[in-house]
């Protein structure tokens, strides 16, 4: 069994700093080149600080007691309701 990096996640400090954590995963490789998951993932900063996931976008760095968000990313409009008429 082997460990393989299997996600590369950008997330943000409440101060804005920006932060990699990579994901790691406990596994085998067919002959096929598939990925078979074999345990539960653990998250990493590349200096090789453990990051823990609370949720999907949001993580913590225990050494330094720092929670990590993924950035909010700005769209348009939800829905049409919000949206501005055309002219006519």
């Amino acid at each position: 069994m082997t460990t393989h990096q299997v996600n590369e996640i950008k997330l943000v400090d409440d101060h804005g700093k920006e932060y990699i954590v990579f994901e790691y995963q406990e596994g085998t490789e067919k002959p096929s080149l598939k990925w078979i998951k074999a345990g539960p993932s653990r998250f990493r900063l590349s200096d090789g600080t453990a990051v823990d996931k609370i949720d999907d976008n949001t993580f913590t760095i225990p050494m330094i007691d720092r929670t990590l968000h993924r950035p909010k990313i700005l769209s348009g409009p939800a829905n049409n309701s919000e949206r501005m008429p055309l002219p006519k």
